[in-house]
């Protein structure tokens, strides 16, 4: 997509036909649209990523009267917006003038992190909207989006060098301390009011799917060995599954075709994450943990014997036939065939006692 994207900033424009036709028909009017490509230009680069709808309408002219096939009434109700998405977010955020190419990314990041959203097409969790709600209710002003675009346009004006940072820095210090305070003063009840959204949020990401044995739902639980899958509808259920060490899992909320378990998502810190069923003897992990077998050996092809597998401290070589006049040091060793260990660490040599008289050579 990138090599696509590149070619078709350098490729010639494309150009499309746009037609609006508007239909009289007794009192009322009806209206038409449809646009087609004439000359591709970038887009036959940018194929198949380039979106483009094409509606052909019958050839028109204006004055021109046509016969109506069918009428047909179709009663539709007010559709609500598209969720976001971290792009359009990011937009929308542009749009409304709040933080800056260098934050938009970061300060959505954040809400992510914080449990605050969830969700591709993004979703408020119910702590996100716990937060919302008591924060609007007890301090306002923290959520004030006036506010946030004037420090934003405060720092632009300082770049451009038209107010100082010092008269900046001592308005949003007044600002900050007049909403901290305002905050410690209602401390308790936001605490209090953020508690049970806490948990609801909680449980809610340990819930990871139905219990294929009674129904109910499987949960990740902690015991004094670790973290385990095991069903809400225990002591009556006691389906258990093992969950791995020092890792981040995450529901799918799908389920297993081969052991109809939840799949969950593993993230472990500097590896790459995978999507596993629950169930360890599931038909899908049956290779899980098994070195690659070697291929059978072929008549002709060497083999290494079960003695060649212990390590020994000098390499050995096969004897090799060697000529007439010709030295048993002159002939080439084979390769090894076990592999060589460490060596062992030599004493150090034994230094006479410092009573001891040296000898000394003179020669002859």
């Amino acid at each position: 997509m990138i090599v696509k994207r590149f070619l078709a900033t350098l490729a010639p424009e494309a150009k499309r036909i746009r037609m609006d036709v508007v239909l009289h028909l007794g009192q009322e009017d009806y209206a038409a649209q449809g646009a087609r490509t004439v000359e591709p230009g970038w887009h036959a680069f940018y194929a198949p990523y380039t979106k483009v709808e094409e509606v052909t309408l019958p050839p028109l002219e204006e004055g021109h009267a046509v016969h109506a096939d069918k009428l047909e009434k179709i009663q539709k109700e007010t559709q609500p917006p598209k969720r976001y998405t971290a792009a359009s977010i990011i937009k929308a955020l542009e749009s409304k003038n709040l933080g800056t190419k260098a934050t938009r990314a970061s300060i959505v990041q954040t809400l992510f992190d914080r449990n605050y959203l969830s969700g591709k097409s993004i979703q408020v969790t119910p702590l996100g909207l716990q937060v919302e709600q008591a924060l609007e209710k007890n301090v306002p002003e923290i959520l004030s989006e006036a506010m946030t675009r004037q420090f934003e346009e405060e720092m632009e004006a300082i770049e451009q060098q038209k107010i100082t940072k010092d008269a900046v820095v001592q308005d949003g210090r007044e600002e900050l301390e007049k909403i901290l305070t305002q905050f410690k003063e209602k401390e308790g009840p936001i605490g209090q009011e953020l508690v049970s959204a806490l948990r609801q949020t909680q449980s809610a990401a340990n819930v990871l799917g139905p219990c294929k044995a009674c129904g109910k739902s499987l949960a990740i639980r902690k015991s004094q060995y670790g973290f385990f899958v095991g069903c809400t509808g225990y002591p009556d259920c006691r389906t258990l599954y093992p969950l791995p060490r020092e890792a981040l899992i995450k529901p799918l909320n799908k389920i297993c075709d081969s052991c109809g378990t939840p799949t969950v998502s593993v993230h472990r810190k500097g590896k790459r994450s995978f999507t596993m069923c629950l169930d360890p003897k599931c038909k899908t992990k049956e290779n899980w943990g098994q070195k690659p077998t070697t291929p059978a050996s072929t008549p002709g092809s060497s083999t290494v014997s079960s003695a060649a597998t212990k390590p020994s401290l000098a390499p050995s070589f096969s004897p090799t036939a060697t000529s007439p006049g010709s030295s048993a040091a002159s002939a080439s060793p084979a390769p090894f065939s076990k592999p060589l260990s460490k060596p062992r660490r030599r004493a150090a040599p034994k230094t006479p006692p410092e009573s001891s008289t040296p000898r000394i050579d003179y020669g002859d």
